[in-house]
C-alpha cells in the first residue's frame, strides 16, 4: 500500500485592529458671558499687546500595532484534510463495503490484490512554519478508520485457487513526516515549477516491524499557464525511497527457506495530472488521473523491474468554499485499467486552512 502523503493544503490568521479614540476638533467659548469693566488703556500699553497662541486638540492618529504573540505565530499555519471513501456506484457491493484503491497492487507472488474494503475516513493534520516566502517547513501525520466490520474479499492461492478473508473495521495510522515545500524554483509566464522534499519516520507497528530505517521522497509538480482565466492544468509526480536494515531475505519454512523471499517496499513512484476550472470565486471543478508502480527488495539496486503499486485511477469532482479558509466538495474515482462500474467509489472531502 502506498504510503500517503494530505497530503498537504489549510491558514489562521489573527489580525491586530488599530484601536483609537476621537475628540471634539474644537471647543465651545464660556459657557456664560462675562461683563468685565473697562479700563483705560494708553496707547504705549496698546503697542505692548502680547499675540496669544490658540491651543487645539486633535484627534489621536491610528497606528497599526501587532500584539507581541504574532511575531512568533503569524509564520504558522494549520490544515485539517478529511476524505470519506462511501459506497461504489454499482450495487454489487455488500452493505458497508465499497471499491479502495489503496488495497489493490500485488501481493508477494505478483498476484493482484481485492480491491473490495470497507468506508472509510482519511485524516491528514499538518502544522506548518513559513521559513521564508518560498520556504515551508511542516510536519503531517495521517491515519484511516476503516468504519464497517466483517467486509468479504478474495487472495488467490499459490496453487491457483482462491480463499476468502474478512476485513475488521478500525484504525491504522501512517508514517509521520517532516516537509519542506519550495515554491517558485522556476517561474515564468509560461510554467510554474515547485517542489516538495520530505523524510519519513518509522514510527507505525508495521515499519518498525519490518525494520525500516526511514524514508527521503521528492515530489516535483509544474503548473502551466494557460492564459485562459479560471482554467488551471499541470502535471505532478512523487519519488520515494526507503531504507532498511535487510530489504529481502528469506524466512525459514521448517528447516529450509520459504519458497517466496520477504521483499520489503524499497521504492515507490507516482506520475499524475489534473486539470481544474474555477465557475466562480467559490466553485471550481476538478479533474485528476494517477499512476503508481513501486519497487520491492533488491530490485531497487536496478531501475528495470517495476511492479503495480495500486490501481491506476481517474478522479472527477466538484469544490466548494463555503467559508475563509474552509472548502468541502464531493467526487467519483474510477479504475483506468479493467474499468468497469464495480471499480468505482464516491466520497466527499473537507479542507481547513487555520492561522
Amino acid at each position: 500500500m502506498k504510503l500517503l502523503i494530505a497530503l498537504s493544503l489549510f491558514s489562521f490568521t489573527a489580525l491586530a485592529q488599530p484601536i483609537g479614540y476621537y475628540l471634539p476638533k474644537e471647543y465651545g467659548g464660556l459657557a456664560k458671558s462675562q461683563t468685565v469693566k473697562k479700563k483705560k488703556v494708553s496707547r504705549r500699553a496698546k503697542l505692548k499687546k502680547v499675540s496669544q497662541p490658540i491651543a487645539t486638540i486633535q484627534a489621536a492618529p491610528q497606528t497599526t500595532t501587532k500584539p507581541k504573540f504574532r511575531e512568533y505565530t503569524e509564520r504558522l499555519s494549520f490544515n485539517y484534510y478529511v476524505q470519506f471513501l462511501g459506497p461504489s456506484l454499482s450495487n454489487n457491493y455488500q452493505s458497508g463495503a465499497t471499491y479502495n484503491r489503496f488495497k489493490t497492487g500485488q501481493d508477494y507472488k505478483g498476484d493482484d490484490l481485492d480491491g473490495t474494503a470497507s468506508h472509510q475516513m482519511f485524516h491528514s493534520v499538518s502544522l506548518g512554519y513559513q521559513l521564508a516566502s518560498d520556504y515551508k517547513l511542516s510536519f503531517a501525520y495521517t491515519f484511516q478508520d476503516d468504519l464497517n466490520s466483517d467486509i468479504k474479499y478474495k487472495a488467490k492461492n499459490a496453487d491457483g485457487s482462491y480463499s476468502e478473508y474478512v476485513r475488521f473495521k478500525g484504525v491504522s495510522d501512517n508514517n509521520k513526516r517532516v516537509n519542506l515545500f519550495v515554491s517558485n524554483i522556476v517561474s515564468n509566464k509560461y510554467f510554474t515549477i515547485n517542489a516538495n522534499h520530505f523524510v519519513e519516520f518509522a514510527s507505525t507497528f508495521s515499519a518498525e516491524g519490518n525494520d525500516m530505517n526511514y524514508g527521503l521522497g521528492f515530489q516535483p509538480s509544474i503548473s502551466f499557464n494557460t492564459g485562459i482565466q479560471g482554467f488551471y492544468t499541470g502535471i505532478t509526480s512523487s519519488i520515494q525511497r526507503n531504507y532498511f536494515k535487510r530489504q529481502e531475505y528469506y524466512q525459514k519454512c521448517g528447516e529450509q527457506d520459504c519458497f517466496y523471499p520477504t521483499r520489503y517496499q524499497t521504492l515507490l513512484a507516482e506520475v499524475g495530472a489534473f486539470a481544474n476550472y474555477a465557475l466562480n470565486d467559490y466553485v471550481q471543478l476538478k479533474s485528476s488521473i494517477a499512476f503508481d508502480w513501486d519497487q520491492k527488495g533488491d530490485q531497487v539496486d536496478e531501475l528495470k523491474d517495476f511492479n503495480k503499486n495500486m490501481d491506476d485511477v481517474g478522479r472527477l469532482g466538484v469544490d466548494v468554499q463555503v467559508d475563509y479558509g474552509v472548502t468541502a466538495g464531493t467526487f467519483v474515482e474510477f479504475a483506468l485499467e479493467q474499468a468497469s462500474i464495480s471499480r468505482t467509489a464516491i466520497g466527499a472531502t473537507l479542507n481547513v486552512n487555520l492561522f
